[in-house]
C-alpha cells in the first residue's frame, strides 16, 4: 500500500532544479490544486516560477467558481 506524502518528505532535498525553468534553487512547496492523489499537489519551483504557477491556479479557480454560480 503507498504511503500518503506528507509536507515533511518533500523537505529532505529542500534544493532541487525547478520543474519550469529548469534552474537550481527550488523549494517544494503545496501548489493551489486540489487533486485526489495528494503527490500531485506538490512542485518543485524556484521563486518567479512560484509566483506565475500561483496566479494560472488563482484563476483557474475563479473561473471554475465563477462557472459554479
Amino acid at each position: 500500500m503507498k504511503r500518503k506524502m506528507v509536507e515533511a518528505d518533500l523537505y529532505t532535498d529542500m534544493w532541487v532544479n525547478c520543474q519550469h525553468c529548469k534552474l537550481p534553487g527550488a523549494l517544494w512547496y503545496h501548489q493551489r490544486t486540489a487533486y485526489v492523489d495528494e503527490t500531485m499537489n506538490w512542485v518543485a519551483l524556484c521563486a518567479p516560477c512560484r509566483e506565475d504557477n500561483d496566479g494560472y491556479w488563482d484563476d483557474q479557480w475563479a473561473a471554475y467558481y465563477a462557472d459554479c454560480l
